[in-house]
């Protein structure tokens, strides 16, 4: 339920106060940017090899005050900040872009040339007889 800071008397879901809050969380700068030793601290790991989930993992485990998940350690790797220190570079897949997240990747022929549906025997072409591997 969203209290309305011009009506105060008015209580529900407004497009103004919706608006208005959006605004405010959009505002708020990202945490490693927010907070100068955790994001030295995440940099300091990925320059000796940890990968963000690692990071993001350790952190929990020690109880940090200020949590990050790995998706934002990735997001800052590959954000402005990220790119001018090279970060990429120490990320496990050593990519300067991230790959789309739904990206097809490159397929050879599934199916060698000899397993071609036109190259079946005639038997089995004119559906007349069943023919299992390479029996007759």
């Amino acid at each position: 339920m969203f209290v309305d800071k011009v009506f105060p008397d008015l209580n529900g879901c407004y497009c103004v106060t919706a608006h208005d809050m959006a605004c405010e969380r959009r505002a708020k700068l990202r945490k490693l940017v927010r907070f100068s030793h955790v994001r030295q601290s995440v940099i300091d790991r990925i320059m000796h090899g940890w990968s963000p989930r690692q990071i993001a993992g350790r952190l929990r485990l020690e109880r940090h005050p200020v949590s990050v998940s790995h998706e934002t350690i990735y997001k800052f790797a590959y954000s402005s900040d990220g790119q001018a220190i090279k970060l990429w570079r120490h990320l496990p897949e050593h990519r300067a872009w991230p790959r789309p997240r739904h990206a097809r990747r490159e397929h050879g022929q599934r199916f060698s040339p000899e397993l071609n549906i036109l190259r079946r025997p005639d038997v089995v072409a004119d559906r007349k007889q069943l023919c299992i591997g390479n029996a007759t």
